[in-house]
């Protein structure tokens, strides 16, 4: 077996398993109970696996028939090309199903990876709207904090490779854009920094005795 046969089989295998686990907890819980953190722990500690494994075990399960899963799985061995569960999940966003089957089986074909999955498809069919899980609110302000530096960690090596010294690369550059975008993407990558940095240094939470008070957060010397 090569090693492109290996990482198929082995995808294959991660979707079964992951289909199986789903359609488990709906047996056991049906479609629409909101399970709650609490709940979706239990879960993954009974399953070892993690709390937002259990989460995409559940949407794979929820969103494609098992008919389904098996002529991507089918589909995927002849194609020689692996399908991983975050793709399966994100195209759930298309609405139209027939659509939405259509994409999956495009994906597969032509080996796309998540991101291109973001950009081709979602660029040629409609998003479904109000779909998936509301994000979860820090409960503490330096929680809130830790969540958007990750967030700007992302955007920041986003425009680190959209700003690449090799442009030779078929792929998009910062150059090929217009320059008015140009110049909001610099002045759009330097506002994360600001507000992680406050321009002084690492940023602290306001404690929450203190909130609705007009105090600003403040800023180590």
């Amino acid at each position: 077996m090569t090693a492109k046969s290996n990482n198929v089989s082995t995808a294959i295998r991660d979707l079964k398993a992951a289909y199986a686990i789903g359609r488990k907890i709906i047996a056991k819980h049906g479609p629409k109970k909101e399970l709650g953190l609490k709940g979706l722990r239990k879960l993954a500690k009974s399953h070892r696996v993690g709390v937002d494994r259990i989460r995409k075990c559940r949407q794979l399960a929820l969103g494609y028939t098992q008919d389904e899963l098996k002529r991507f799985c089918d589909l995927s061995k002849t194609s020689r090309r692996p399908l991983g569960l975050l793709i399966l999940i994100r195209l759930l966003k298309v609405e139209d199903k027939d659509k939405r089957i259509d994409g999956v089986e495009q994906a597969i074909r032509e080996g796309w990876s998540l991101g291109e999955v973001e950009t081709k498809l979602f660029g040629q069919f409609a998003r479904r709207e109000r779909v998936g899980r509301k994000p979860k609110l820090p409960e503490r302000p330096e929680e809130l904090l830790v969540e958007l530096e990750a967030w700007c960690m992302r955007w920041r090596r986003m425009y680190a490779q959209l700003n690449r010294e090799d442009a030779s690369d078929p792929y998009v550059h910062v150059r090929n854009l217009e320059q008015t975008v140009q110049e909001r993407l610099k002045v759009a990558i330097g506002a994360p920094k600001k507000t992680r940095d406050g321009g002084h240094g690492t940023a602290q939470a306001v404690p929450i005795e203190q909130r609705g008070r007009g105090r600003r957060c403040r800023h180590s010397p």
